[in-house]
């Protein structure tokens, strides 16, 4: 089972859902601040529980960083989106 908890400020004049769905088919290249806010996820999961072990990647011109625990959760954090394995 996988969850994807996206992390988005939509304009004020659009339709949230409107804003997903483009961000669904075209995802943005990430920048400095998406990295800087994956990282602070990254640092604030690890030490709510030390036993997830750090992997970055990236895929397509974006960064992401892995965090994977024996029996723990598999998450993926992503500049402006999180997926969560169970």
């Amino acid at each position: 089972m996988s969850y994807d908890l996206y992390m988005l400020t939509p304009p004020e004049d659009g339709d949230p859902m409107d804003h997903l769905e483009g961000l669904e088919v075209a995802p943005p290249r990430g920048d400095a601040d998406d990295d800087a806010r994956t990282r602070r996820l990254a640092d604030a999961l690890q030490a709510a529980d030390g036993r997830y072990d750090e992997h970055e990647f990236e895929f397509e011109g974006r960064g992401a960083i892995e965090l994977t625990a024996d029996g723990g959760i598999h998450i993926t954090l992503w500049g402006d989106h999180a997926s969560l394995n169970f």
